[in-house]
């Protein structure tokens, strides 16, 4: 079942499970679109693909998304790789 939050959607059943997996559910990485994030593309043959690395909650996240229809439909969340951090504040303009 798709759920559906402002510009935003996902698979529930895959929130949850990425909740269990991960320990992130996608409700609560919607706050890393609200600040400033570092964006990646992942083209891949079926579609393109968007690696977005920001903060949640105090943590470095890496949220991999698609566009449909006008919305960021969210595949999937953990926490940001090495490189990933590094890029993150490489952009924001904070040495880590």
């Amino acid at each position: 079942m798709d759920a559906f939050f402002g510009d935003f959607e996902w698979d529930s059943r895959k929130s949850e499970a990425n909740l269990e997996k991960h320990g992130i559910s996608f409700m609560d990485v919607l706050e890393l679109f609200e600040a400033p994030y570092v964006t990646i593309s992942s083209d891949r043959p079926t579609e393109v693909r968007w690696l977005a690395v920001g903060e949640v909650a105090g943590r470095v996240v890496a949220v991999v998304y698609t566009e449909r229809s006008g919305r960021k439909r969210l595949i999937s969340a953990r926490m940001a790789r090495s490189y990933e951090r590094e890029a993150y504040y490489a952009h924001i303009g904070e040495a880590r």
